[in-house]
C-alpha cells in the first residue's frame, strides 16, 4: 500500500481522500448510539497507546501538523461556525472542570502557570541581544510588544503623562514625591511680560505683530520639515503606496500645534498669525484618503496641459458643463479621453475624485479607477432588497472619501442593475447628511444603451428592462451630454471606419431590416469579412499561431467572440492544441459548503457543474496560451477580465505575463483560490486557478475590451440586447472583423424602449 500511494499523483491522492471521507461519512450516519460510543472508546484507547510509544521529536511533529491543521480549519470558518465552536469548548470545559478532584484542579493550575510560563519567555526570544545588534532598516514600531503606544495616561496626582501600561506609582510615588513649582522670572522680563503698564503692552504688541508679519512665510518654509513624522508614518502603515505630502498633512500639523497653543496660551493659530487648520478633517490620514489624493500635482498638470487643447468641440461642451456643475456645487468618441482629463482637472485642485467602472477591464482604462461593486461595498444580492445600501459605515475610511469627493465617475453603467445606483444614492445621502440626490455630489455616469444591459439570469426582456437605469427614478433627473464625433475619422480621416461607424450605429440602433418570417437580418457585404465555416473563422483570426504564438503584442490584440460560452470552450481547445508543447490539467476541489449535503452532492456531481464565471473542472493549459482572469487578484493590476500569456506551469502556481491593462508586461504568479458560483441553487465551494483560456471569449465578457484583429461566431445567434453591437465594435474598422453566419443572416436583439 505505501508502494501505491507513493506513486499516486496529487490529483489521484485528492480523489482517494474523498472517497475515503465519503465513504466515512455514510458508515458513521448509519451507527447505531451503541457502536458509536464503542466506536469512540477504542479510538481513545489506539490514541493512548500510540502516544505513550512516541519519541519526544515525534510528538513534536505531531502537535506542530496538528496545530497547522487548526489553523487553516479555523481560517476557513464562517462566524457562526467559530461561535458555535467556542460555545462547544466552553460548555466540555465548564463539564469537566466540574468533575475534577481538589488534586486534579491543583494540578490543572501548575500546568497552567508553567506553560504561561514558557509562553512568555519565549515570546521575547526574537529581541536575544537585539539591542547590540540594532538594525535601523527595521521597523520596530511595527511589532506590537515593541510599540507601546502613545502617552494617553494622566496622573492623578501630580499630572504626568503615562503609558497605558506603566505601573501608577513611577512618576511621582503617588503623590509623595513633590517638585517645586518654577520661580518667576528675573527683573526686567517679569515686568515686560506682565501687560498691566503701558510699557509692557507695547512690549507684548510689537512681539506679535513681528510674529505675525513672520509667520505665513516660516509656515510656508518649514511645514514640510514639521510635517515629516506624520509622512513616515503614514509611509509604514500603507507600504504599498507611494505616499507625498498632501494637504491633510499639513493640516495634521496644525492641528498639533493649535493644540499646543490653545494648552499654553488659550489662543488659537489664527490670533497667532498661522493658518487655521480644518478641523472637521483631522481624522482623516486613512489609507482610501491618501489613495484618493496620492496623485503627483507635477504629472496631473502636464497631462491637463497636453491635453485640453486637444478636446473637440463636442467633448468641450460635455467637460465644461461637468466642471461647471462640481463647482458650483450642483448635485469610440473619446469617452475615456475626456473622462480621464476631468479626474486629473479635478485632482489637479488637491480634490478627491473617484472612477469606478462596471467591469474591470473598463475600470483599467480610468486613472486610479475600480471595480464599483468592491470600491462602494455593494451587496451581492441587489436584486433581494427593497431597498439595498452600500456596505460603508459611517466614520470609516471609505465613508469619508465619500463624503468628501467632488465627481464621482461610474463608467459602463448601463450593465449595472438600477438597485446598484439606488443602493449609491441612498449610501450619500445619509453618510453626507444631504437628502438631495447622490447626497448633493456630482455623479458621471458613462455608457452606451446600445450595449448589453444588467444580466438576468434566465430573465425576459421585461426583467432586462426593469432592472435597466432608466427604469431608476434617478434617470429623470440625468442631465444627458453626447460625445458623436468618431475619433478614429477625425485623427487619421480614415473614410473607411466612417462609414463603419456609421453601420454599427445602424445595426446598434435596430435600424437594419429584419426577415418578417425569420426575424433574421442579413449582413451587409461591405461591411465585415464573411466566412463560410469556423475553421477558416480561426485561421483568419490566428493565421500562422504556431510561429506567432510568441509574440505577446499579436496574441493581445486579437480573439474570437461567441454568444454563448459552450461555443467558447470548444474554439479555445481547438486552437490551443496547434500550439507546441505538453497539455498540463489542473483538477479543481469541489465540496458543498454545507457537510450535511455531502452525501445527497457527491463529488463528482459537483465536478460535472460549469456555472459561468467560474473556472472548468479540468483545466487544460499549455505555455504561451492566451487567459483570461474570473477573479481580482491585485486591482488594478489583476482584475476580472484582464488578459494574461501563459509563462510557466507549476503544480500550485501559475506563472503569467499580463498582456493588458495598466501592468502589461509585468510576471505575475498566480495561485489556487477557493471560489464560490453566484446565481445557484447549490452552494459549493471550488479550489481551482480562477482563469480560462482567451483564444474565444464571450460577448458579454468582451464588453470593455479593444481589440485590432476579431472573429465572430455566429453559429448560435445572439440571444439578448446589444449583444451583436458590442461584437462588432470591438475593432475599429470593418476590414479586420471576420463573422461566421449561416447563409449570412444572423438575429440582432434590439430593445427601442432601452434607447428612448
Amino acid at each position: 500500500m505505501a508502494a501505491s500511494r507513493a506513486a499516486e499523483t496529487p490529483e489521484q491522492a485528492s480523489n482517494r481522500l474523498e472517497e475515503q471521507r465519503t465513504r466515512q461519512a455514510a458508515s458513521r450516519a448509519a451507527e447505531t448510539p451503541e457502536q458509536t460510543t464503542t466506536r469512540l472508546e477504542e479510538q481513545r484507547t489506539r490514541q493512548a497507546a500510540s502516544r505513550a510509544a512516541e519519541t519526544a521529536e515525534q510528538t513534536t511533529i505531531r502537535n506542530t501538523d496538528k496545530l497547522t491543521r487548526q489553523a487553516v480549519s479555523r481560517a476557513a470558518e464562517t462566524p457562526e461556525q467559530t461561535t458555535t465552536r467556542l460555545e462547544e469548548q466552553r460548555t466540555r470545559q465548564a463539564a469537566s472542570r466540574a468533575a475534577e478532584s481538589s488534586e486534579q484542579q491543583q494540578v490543572r493550575r501548575e500546568e497552567d502557570r508553567r506553560r504561561r510560563s514558557n509562553s512568555r519567555a519565549s515570546r521575547w526570544s526574537f529581541m536575544d541581544r537585539e539591542a547590540f545588534q540594532y538594525d535601523p532598516t527595521k521597523n520596530y514600531d511595527n511589532h506590537p510588544q515593541l510599540y507601546i503606544g502613545r502617552m494617553t495616561e494622566i496622573c492623578s496626582y501630580c499630572d504626568a503623562l503615562k503609558w497605558s501600561g506603566e505601573a501608577p506609582d513611577m512618576c511621582c510615588s503617588n503623590g509623595k514625591v513633590k517638585l517645586p513649582s518654577f520661580g518667576q522670572p528675573p527683573e526686567p522680563l517679569e515686568s515686560l511680560m506682565s501687560g498691566t503698564t503701558t510699557t509692557s503692552k507695547h512690549f507684548l504688541e510689537n512681539i506679535r505683530n513681528m510674529w505675525s508679519i513672520q509667520s505665513g512665510t516660516i509656515w510656508g518654509y518649514y511645514k514640510e520639515s514639521l510635517t515629516e513624522d506624520i509622512l513616515i508614518q503614514a509611509r509604514r502603515k500603507n507600504p504599498g503606496l507611494v505616499l507625498n505630502y498632501i494637504p491633510d498633512m499639513f493640516n495634521q500639523t496644525l492641528i498639533i500645534l493649535e493644540d499646543k497653543a490653545l494648552g499654553m496660551d488659550g489662543k488659537d493659530l489664527k490670533q497667532l498669525g498661522l493658518p487655521s487648520p480644518q478641523r472637521t478633517l483631522g481624522d482623516r490620514l486613512t489609507r482610501e484618503i491618501f489613495r484618493e489624493t496620492s496623485y503627483d500635482l507635477n504629472d496631473l498638470n502636464k497631462y491637463i496641459s497636453a491635453n485640453e487643447p486637444l478636446l473637440l468641440p463636442d467633448q468641450r461642451a460635455a467637460y465644461n458643463a461637468i466642471l461647471d456643475r462640481i463647482n458650483r456645487k450642483a448635485g469610440g468618441t473619446g469617452k475615456t479621453f475626456v473622462i480621464n482629463l476631468l479626474l486629473a482637472k479635478i485632482r489637479q485642485e488637491s480634490k478627491i475624485a473617484i472612477a469606478v467602472a462596471s467591469s474591470g477591464i473598463a475600470a483599467t482604462l480610468l486613472h486610479g479607477g475600480r471595480i464599483a461593486h468592491s470600491t462602494l461595498k455593494l451587496p451581492l444580492n441587489l436584486t433581494q432588497c427593497e431597498a439595498p445600501l452600500c456596505n460603508i459605515s459611517k466614520g470609516t475610511g471609505e465613508a469619508k472619501v465619500l463624503q468628501e469627493c467632488k465627481l464621482i465617475v461610474w463608467d459602463e453603467c448601463t450593465m449595472a442593475h438600477r438597485q446598484a445606483l439606488e443602493a449609491l444614492d441612498r449610501t450619500l445621502q445619509d453618510l453626507r447628511g444631504n437628502g438631495k440626490l447622490v447626497g448633493g455630489a456630482v455623479l458621471l455616469l458613462a455608457g452606451d444603451f446600445r450595449q448589453t444591459l444588467p444580466v438576468i439570469p434566465k430573465g425576459t426582456m421585461a426583467d432586462e428592462l426593469k432592472a435597466c437605469l432608466k427604469a431608476s427614478y434617478l434617470w429623470r433627473h440625468v442631465h444627458k451630454l453626447e460625445l458623436k464625433t468618431n475619433m478614429r475619422v477625425h485623427l487619421q480621416s480614415d473614410v473607411a471606419a466612417g462609414q463603419f461607424a456609421q453601420q454599427l450605429l445602424s445595426l446598434g440602433d435596430g435600424k437594419i431590416a429584419a426577415d418578417p418570417t425569420t426575424g433574421l437580418i442579413t449582413i451587409p457585404n461591405n461591411f465585415c469579412n464573411i466566412v463560410d465555416s469556423i475553421e477558416t473563422l480561426k485561421t483568419s483570426v490566428f493565421p500562422d499561431i504556431r510561429r506567432c504564438f510568441n509574440d505577446h503584442k499579436w496574441l493581445c490584440e486579437r480573439a474570437i467572440l461567441a454568444p454563448k460560452n459552450g461555443s467558447v470552450n470548444a474554439i479555445n481547445l481547438q486552437i490551443q492544441q496547434q500550439l507546441p508543447g505538453v497539455d498540463v490539467s489542473y483538477k479543481s476541489i469541489d465540496t458543498v459548503v454545507d457537510i450535511d449535503q455531502a452525501v445527497q452532492y457527491p463529488t463528482e456531481f459537483l465536478n460535472s457543474l460549469e456555472p459561468p464565471g467560474m473556472p472548468p473542472h479540468s483545466l487544460v493549459l499549455k505555455v504561451g496560451s492566451p487567459i483570461m482572469l474570473l477573479r481580482i487578484l491585485d486591482a488594478p493590476r489583476l482584475c476580472n477580465g484582464t488578459r494574461l500569456c501563459v509563462k510557466s506551469l507549476m503544480p500550485h502556481v501559475i506563472e503569467a505575463t499580463i498582456l493588458t491593462g495598466c501592468a502589461k508586461g509585468e510576471d505575475v504568479f498566480m495561485p489556487r483560490i477557493p471560489m464560490v458560483p453566484n446565481d445557484m441553487p447549490l452552494e459549493f465551494k471550488s479550489l481551482q486557478f480562477p482563469v480560462r483560456l482567451a483564444f474565444a471569449m464571450s460577448i458579454n465578457k468582451a464588453q470593455g475590451q479593444s481589440l485590432k484583429v476579431a472573429g465572430i461566431n455566429l453559429g448560435t445567434p445572439c440571444f439578448s440586447h446589444g449583444q451583436l453591437y458590442v461584437a462588432c465594435s470591438r475593432v475599429g474598422t470593418g476590414k479586420n472583423l471576420y463573422v461566421f453566419a449561416p447563409d449570412g443572416k444572423t438575429r440582432n436583439i434590439v430593445y427601442q424602449t432601452a434607447l428612448k
